[in-house]
């Protein structure tokens, strides 16, 4: 619909509304007190319909649910105002019958059909604006069809002829009997359509379900009496006697709670509009309420003739109300909108935020959140450019298919460097001129940060780097030593040895020869001694795993000798590990470490090792029931160098307390691993 068109059609119809709703309450007041059960529950069905509906279809012309609420709402109010006029024209204009023909069809008709809008229709529309999918469509038109040939046949047989006790005739007939299997198949309608929208939520993401939980599950309310009525129309009573009540309230509820859905969880994505007119009204309200005040102050301080209070009433006011105005207006905008306005509380806030944060890739994670909290966005994320593509380095907020970015540059010294996303609140809300400045300041720090982060990671890798081949030509020096030189001189002290004894050790050159021979042992074990230095030999010889599996059977057997019980258990993968070499050096190390420190200062008496491996990383966790860890303990040398291993990999390393008693030690270093 145009909206033009669609905004006179608002007009029109919430005006008619409003003037059924008139002149209903007039009627009321001129009549002598009766007893309706039903009129107070339909005037505030009315009251929360018309204008949540009426402001819906205004702002989402193309939006079905608005227009939904607003018909129902209006053949509501149309409904409330029948049996009071009809009773005041009977009164005080007994001869205008036709009136009250036309006022009976009128508000019987316009029930019926509110109720089957709210059971049948809007659960089609949510969250959708129309209904998709061929099954919703065809529950569409079923159930205005059923609606309305319900509302008809209800119409022909409530006739005031009726009412007088005369049986109903010709089409009158039909629709008595027509009318039952209407009702029967309005709430069959009901339940598949509730069902629908109930099932279409569920398959939703996360997100999505959340945002509108609220609303669907107020609308699942309407289930009670959709079942209720299937349910009697075969058992010839329902099995809720509270249903009709309950239908009617929930007519009342549901504006409500899409009203509040509106403006916290941005429902229908006119959230924004309805934030700015709440900042807007109640800052007239700040105005209206401290104007009336000082002159209330004023006229009761200052008295005397010729209006002389009221001048001074209004100079004051004039003087307190703007800053009131200002300082409300101020603040409701924060609430809304963050600091959309001021780029330096922002800039303030990621100060404060950096300050109290970590450092490297974890902060750009705070700078998401602190970005997102300030301007009250639903998500922002930080892309940083790796080898020409952008790599999604930090976010916050839920992201789906509905939002629209805003994508600002990240400069840095080098060039650029990335992008930060900011989502618009709704798809349809652009940012302004004024916050697309402040999104450029913002972005300007941010680039420092990722900077930052950039030259952080790269350190990292490179230290990483410098690490794996270190520790990779460690792994081959010794085994050039062990393999090549240690049994080449070995060969040779052999070869001294027997010649010295050929000579004869009485000789001189036998005795030299001994005393070569006896160097080169000491050359040997100087040599054994490095390459056991250089790295375990029990890696090279075992493996990870067979390495831990030997310390752990070396140390269960000697406390077992020595009597003091304890029982070191590895659990890892059976298949043998090929580890990058630094990888593996730092696990042992680390695993040997937290298993001497469980013997010797937190005394356990039991020690669990755990060892898994994936594509890109090794874990273990050594695991003890002794003393624990005291939260202020100080660090010593062991467990900064196990911190310092799993640092030099770009690894973590968490020491924590395990309940009842005992500690954890966990490591996490990435890798590549090759199985073989």
């Amino acid at each position: 619909m145009h909206r033009g068109a669609g905004r006179v059609a608002v007009v029109v119809i919430a005006g008619c509304a409003v003037a059924a709703a008139a002149s209903g309450v007039a009627a009321l007041a001129d009549l002598p007190p009766f007893d309706s059960p039903y009129l107070a529950n339909q005037f505030f069905a009315g009251l929360t319909c018309v204008p949540i509906g009426a402001y819906v279809a205004w702002r989402r012309p193309s939006h079905r649910l608005g227009w939904l609420l607003l018909v129902a709402g209006s053949g509501i109010w149309f409904t409330f105002a029948g049996q009071p006029t009809i009773d005041w024209v009977i009164i005080h204009h007994p001869g205008w019958t036709h009136v009250v023909d036309v006022q009976l069809s009128l508000s019987i008709w316009t029930w019926i059909a509110a109720r089957g809008i709210f059971l049948t229709l809007v659960p089609l529309c949510y969250p959708d604006p129309r209904p998709r999918g061929p099954w919703r469509i065809a529950l569409w038109w079923a159930g205005i069809a059923v609606t309305a040939l319900t509302s008809l046949a209800h119409t022909l047989v409530y006739r005031p002829s009726y009412f007088n006790g005369e049986e109903p005739t010709g089409l009158g007939h039909v629709g008595l009997k027509f009318e039952p299997w209407g009702f029967r198949a309005m709430f069959a309608f009901g339940a598949a359509s509730l069902l629908t929208m109930l099932v279409g939520l569920a398959r939703r993401p996360a997100a999505e379900r959340r945002r509108h939980a609220v609303f669907g599950g107020a609308v699942a309310v309407l289930l009670l009496p959709s079942l209720n009525g299937v349910y009697a129309a075969f058992a010839g009573r329902g099995f809720a006697d509270i249903s009709d009540t309950v239908e009617v309230w929930a007519m009342v509820a549901l504006p409500v709670v899409l009203a509040i859905g509106i403006v916290r969880r941005g429902l229908l994505d006119i959230d924004v509009i309805v934030r700015r007119t709440t900042v807007y009204a109640c800052s007239a309200g700040v105005i209206a309420a401290v104007y009336a005040l000082v002159v209330w102050v004023t006229s009761t301080v200052v008295s005397g003739s010729g209006g002389r209070h009221r001048l001074v009433g209004t100079a004051a006011a004039a003087v307190v109300v703007m800053p009131a105005y200002v300082r409300a207006g101020a603040l409701l905008d924060r609430h809304f909108f963050g600091s959309r306005r001021d780029a330096s509380v922002v800039l303030r806030a990621l100060g404060e935020t950096m300050a109290q944060s970590r450092q490297g890739s974890a902060a750009l994670d705070y700078v998401a959140v602190t970005i997102q909290r300030e301007l009250r966005v639903p998500f922002v994320a930080v892309d940083l450019l790796v080898d020409g593509h952008p790599v999604r380095a930090a976010a916050a907020g839920a992201e789906h298919a509905s939002l629209v970015m805003e994508h600002v540059p990240l400069h840095g010294a080098t060039g650029e460097l990335g992008a930060l996303l900011v989502a618009r609140r709704t798809p349809r809300e652009a940012f302004g001129a004024r916050e697309l400045d402040a999104l450029g300041g913002i972005a300007g720090q941010v680039a420092v940060i990722a900077s930052n982060v950039v030259l952080t990671e790269q350190l990292k890798a490179s230290r990483r780097s410098l690490v794996q081949t270190r520790e990779e030509e460690r792994r081959r020096v010794r085994r050039d030593l062990h393999d090549g030189l240690g049994p080449t001189l070995a060969s040779v002290c052999l070869g001294l040895g027997a010649a010295a004894e050929q000579i004869g050790a009485d000789s001189p050159l036998g005795a030299l020869l001994h005393d070569l021979e006896a160097e080169l042992r000491r050359a040997i074990d100087d040599i054994r001694r490095l390459v056991y230095e250089l790295r375990p030999p029990a890696l090279d010889e075992l493996g990870l795993v067979g390495a831990v599996r030997d310390h752990a059977d070396t140390l269960s057997r000697r406390s077992a000798d020595s009597g003091v019980r304890f029982d070191v258990m590895v659990d890892a993968p059976k298949e043998p590990v090929t580890l990058p070499a630094a990888a593996e050096v730092a696990a042992y190390r680390i695993v040997l470490e937290a298993i001497t420190n469980s013997a010797r200062h937190a005394h356990a008496r039991h020690c669990w090792v755990r060892i898994t491996a994936t594509a890109s990383e090794i874990d273990v966790e050594v695991t003890d029931d002794g003393h624990g860890i005291a939260a202020d303990a100080r660090h010593g040398v062991g467990l900064r160098s196990m911190r310092e291993r799993a640092a030099e990999l770009g690894g973590l390393l968490q020491i924590s307390r395990r309940e009842p008693r005992g500690t954890v030690v966990t490591a996490t270093l990435p890798l590549e691993v090759s199985r073989s």
